[in-house]
């Protein structure tokens, strides 16, 4: 009860919070990101609720949650194992963001086929303190990557809002530095103004 298995391969228990905790992940090692099939992105219907909202909503701005670099590798091999792979193995971390930033291009060019314009990501990298790592792991693991997929979704003609809680000055200028529109929130509980 209370648990759920995503069309991702992660399972997440309810908490009393907004969001779930992931309590199982598909990929460990190398071997099982080898192994894993992510969800297809052109699958059939999985974009009726966009092209639903553009026909009952012509000419409003529709705005798409994707993602860029972190949520969908955190949520691959769950949190903790992510935030230790950072140090013992980048690799794989390196091999998730470019999996990640590969399938969010592709969903991107979905969305603006159906008439899309603004994507929200909601990747958050920092808490009340500061990042979640440190600035030297994120500008040689999730730099690059957020720097092509923000380029991409620029590419693509997308206005992007990036969506981050938390301390970010340690890392806020690669953040900008991406291509980002804007940055929401700038989270004053966490020391941002």
């Amino acid at each position: 009860p209370g648990r759920w298995l995503s069309e991702w391969g992660y399972v997440t228990q309810d908490t009393p919070e907004e969001h779930g905790i992931e309590v199982e992940s598909p990929i460990k090692t190398m071997a099982d990101l080898e192994r894993y099939t992510p969800p297809d992105p052109h699958a059939p219907g999985r974009y009726a609720s966009i092209e639903r909202t553009m026909r009952d909503y012509p000419g409003k701005a529709v705005i798409v949650h994707l993602n860029d670099v972190f949520s969908l590798p955190r949520y691959w091999m769950g949190y903790e194992n992510l935030l230790m792979s950072i140090a013992v193995n980048p690799d794989l971390v390196s091999a998730l963001v470019d999996l990640s930033v590969e399938i969010n291009l592709e969903m991107a060019r979905e969305v603006v086929a159906r008439g899309v314009k603004i994507v929200y990501t909601g990747d958050d990298y920092a808490g009340n303190t500061g990042p979640v790592m440190s600035p030297k792991h994120f500008r040689k693991l999730f730099y690059p990557g957020l720097c092509r997929v923000m380029g991409g979704y620029k590419e693509l003609g997308l206005y992007v809002i990036k969506h981050t809680d938390g301390n970010l000055w340690r890392i806020i200028d690669m953040i900008v530095d991406s291509g980002i529109d804007c940055l929401a929130p700038i989270d004053p509980q966490a020391g941002m103004n």
